[in-house]
C-alpha cells in the first residue's frame, strides 16, 4: 500500500501538473491586437523552470513507522530547449497547421530535504536529475491540442508522470490558433478541467481568468533584450477544485482495476499570472502560487488493509522564456 500512496500525490510525484494547466489556460486566451503563434522550422526556444514546495504529511496503514518522514521540501531548477523541427500546413478553412517539435531536458536541478530518512525522497530526487539530456517530441495540431508524443514512456515509465508532462507541454507550446477577435483588457472567463491524476473521481479544476492588461514584459535574467522591449497581456487566474457526483463513488477507474477503493477529500486553489507577448504569442513569464490539503484513504478489496493520507503543501513554479533562437536565413 505505501508504494502507491507515494506515488498518488500529483505534487510529490510531478509538480509541473497544476502549473500547465494555470499556464495553458492563460495562454490559451484570445485578444485583440495579437496574431496566432506561428512557429518556424529551425526556430528554438528555452524556458527556464523553477518550482519548490513544502509538504507536511502524515499517513497511517499497516505498515507505518514513526521515523517516517512527516516534512518534505523540493526544490526544482530545470533548463528546456523546445526545438521546432517542421510545420505543415493543413488543408481547411483558417490557418491550420501541425508542428512537430522537441523538448530536451538540457538542465535538470533537484533537492529534496526531509525530517527524516526517507529512501522514496532519494528516488525522487535521481529521477528528476535523471531527465538531464534527454529528450522527447511531440505535435501540436490546429487548435493547439497536444498529439503524437514519442519517446515519453522511456522518459517518464510511470503513467501519472507521463500525464503530467502531457499538461506541461501545453505551457511551453503556447496553444495555437485559439485568438479570437473582441478580446480587451478588463474581460473576463471561466474555463473547467478534469483532475485525473487525484486519487478521488470527480474532481475538477475551475479557473476564472481576466485580462488584467496590456503591460511591458517583466525582464527575464538571460533573454534576448528584444523579449523584454515586447508588450505583454497580463493575465490572472484564481483557480479551485471542486467536485462533481457522488461521494459514495469516490474511486476513480485507475484504482478499481487495481483492487483499490478510495475515499476523503482534496482542496487545492491557486493563483496564477502570466505574461503573452502581444508581437509573438509565446509566453515569457507565468507564475503560480498553490496550496493543497488532502485527507483520503486507500482501501484494498482483497485484504481489507487501508491506508490514510493527510498532507497539505504549499508551492511556487515560475516559468520563463530564456531565449529564443532564429533558423539562420538561407543564404542567396
Amino acid at each position: 500500500m505505501r508504494s502507491v500512496l507515494a506515488k498518488s500525490p500529483r505534487t510529490i510525484l510531478f509538480p509541473a501538473v497544476f502549473f500547465a494547466f494555470a499556464s495553458a489556460l492563460c495562454a490559451a486566451a484570445p485578444r485583440a491586437r495579437s496574431r496566432p503563434q506561428s512557429f518556424v522550422p529551425g526556430e528554438s526556444l528555452g524556458y527556464r523552470l523553477e518550482y519548490s514546495s513544502h509538504i507536511v504529511s502524515n499517513s497511517k496503514g499497516p505498515i507505518y513507522t514513526p521515523e517516517s518522514a512527516h516534512r518534505m521540501d523540493l526544490s526544482l531548477d530545470a533548463l528546456l530547449r523546445l526545438d521546432v523541427l517542421s510545420v505543415k500546413r493543413l488543408p481547411g478553412p483558417g490557418r491550420r497547421t501541425l508542428t512537430r517539435l522537441r523538448v530536451t531536458y538540457e538542465r535538470s536541478d533537484a533537492r529534496v530535504q526531509t525530517d527524516a530518512y526517507d529512501p522514496g525522497a532519494e528516488a525522487l530526487e535521481k529521477q528528476y536529475r535523471s531527465l538531464q539530456n534527454r529528450s522527447f517530441t511531440f505535435a501540436i495540431g490546429p487548435g493547439g491540442r497536444v498529439r503524437d508524443v514519442a519517446g515519453l514512456d522511456s522518459l517518464a515509465p510511470d503513467p501519472r508522470a507521463r500525464a503530467a508532462i502531457r499538461d506541461w507541454l501545453r505551457s511551453l507550446a503556447v496553444p495555437v490558433g485559439l485568438w479570437n477577435k473582441g478580446m480587451k483588457p478588463g474581460k473576463k472567463w471561466v474555463k473547467e478541467e478534469p483532475l485525473d491524476s487525484a486519487p478521488l473521481a470527480g474532481l475538477y479544476w475551475r479557473a476564472v481568468s481576466r485580462y488584467r492588461d496590456d503591460e511591458p514584459c517583466p525582464p527575464a535574467p538571460g533573454a534576448p533584450r528584444a523579449i523584454a522591449r515586447e508588450t505583454c497581456a497580463a493575465i490572472s487566474t484564481r483557480l479551485e477544485t471542486r467536485r462533481r457526483g457522488s461521494r459514495r463513488n469516490s474511486t476513480p477507474l485507475e484504482y478499481l482495476r487495481q483492487g483499490l477503493r478510495t475515499s476523503g477529500r482534496w482542496h487545492s486553489q491557486a493563483d496564477a499570472l502570466s505574461y503573452i507577448s502581444l508581437t509573438t504569442g509565446l509566453v515569457t513569464s507565468s507564475t503560480t502560487t498553490e496550496t493543497d490539503q488532502m485527507d483520503f484513504t486507500i482501501t484494498s478489496q482483497l485484504s481489507g488493509s487501508s491506508l490514510r493520507y493527510a498532507g497539505q503543501e504549499q508551492s511556487t513554479s515560475q516559468l520563463t522564456l530564456v531565449s529564443l533562437k532564429l533558423p539562420a536565413a538561407p543564404s542567396r
